[in-house]
């Protein structure tokens, strides 16, 4: 049985395993697709497979950016939502832990996963517009597709965006290491200091930081930044001084995305920097509202 003739809530069940579910297949080219609607296959890269699967039907499509070192499945609470109005397709990143996709040579860069989403598209037959959601780390991703592919992408929704340089600076803004110091304070430092020099993907950070600030300008592509009202309360837990000081560096790098486009809105919602765990509700409302303008 094919995914495509799965019923809606048998299929949002087996969602949930799928991380768990490791496929021998080899690769095979996708067949294309009829008419729009839902889709799974392991798409060959020229060796490598990459694991895509689609539900529901409308344009554009929505194309889901994890954030770093997440599976495709975290999307389950914005298929879920958005799925009825409008098609969504989400993958594994190559070296993403658990995921369904080969891994791939590494370090890697923001440039090598964006040129395998559009190769990997274009092999699964699935054609533009693109509504693009980069969810944290996956905002850089998000937005040098829509560099690169100007002509493809409609929108872009950008969930709590991890910007150019937040990182180093919310390094900076921990106070230098002392021996009674908070618990929270040495945990954040250590898994900033990780995420910048051994994350779980292998990403070079620091150059695709210097990528996405390389793209300029995007014109008045649509963009929507959401932004926790709690940012970082649930993913980098600080203390006291130090927890305000790294805030103000994330939010004060969060800066650069609203500079991107003459059409740049920014939606606060009640949540830290899992929103799309916290509120999915109000992050589908507006995504869809990019394109139904409501």
């Amino acid at each position: 049985m094919k995914l495509r003739d799965i019923p809606y809530l048998m299929w949002v069940a087996g969602l949930a395993l799928i991380g768990c579910q490791q496929s021998n297949a080899p690769p095979t080219p996708a067949t294309p697709v009829e008419a729009p609607g839902p889709f799974e296959a392991q798409i060959d890269l020229d060796g490598r497979g990459a694991h895509i699967w689609c539900y529901g039907r409308g344009s554009p499509t929505v194309i889901y950016e994890s954030w770093l070192g997440a599976l495709g499945e975290s999307a389950l609470p914005l298929i879920i939502r958005v799925g009825s109005v409008m098609r969504v397709c989400v993958y594994d990143r190559a070296n993403v832990p658990g995921g369904r996709s080969d891994a791939a040579p590494y370090p890697r860069t923001s440039l090598d996963m964006v040129d395998d989403l559009h190769l990997l598209l274009d092999r699964a037959h699935i054609p533009p517009p693109y509504l693009l959601v980069g969810d944290s780390f996956g905002a850089m991703n998000a937005i040098l597709f829509a560099h690169k592919h100007r002509s493809e992408v409609t929108a872009v929704a950008l969930i709590e965006p991890l910007a150019p340089g937040a990182l180093t600076s919310m390094l900076a803004a921990i106070p230098p290491q002392t021996e009674d110091e908070s618990p929270g304070v040495g945990h954040a430092r250590r898994r900033i200091v990780g995420l910048l020099t051994n994350n779980s993907e292998g990403i070079d950070l620091t150059a695709s930081e210097a990528q996405i600030r390389g793209i300029g300008r995007l014109d008045d592509l649509p963009v929507l930044i959401l932004q926790a009202e709690f940012p970082l309360t649930d993913w980098l837990p600080c203390d006291g001084a130090a927890h305000i000081a790294v805030e103000q560096a994330w939010r004060r790098q969060q800066g650069f995305y609203s500079k991107l486009s003459t059409r740049t809105s920014v939606v606060s919602i009640s949540g830290g920097h899992d929103l799309l765990g916290d509120d999915p509700d109000a992050v589908a409302t507006a995504v869809r509202g990019l394109i139904t303008g409501k």
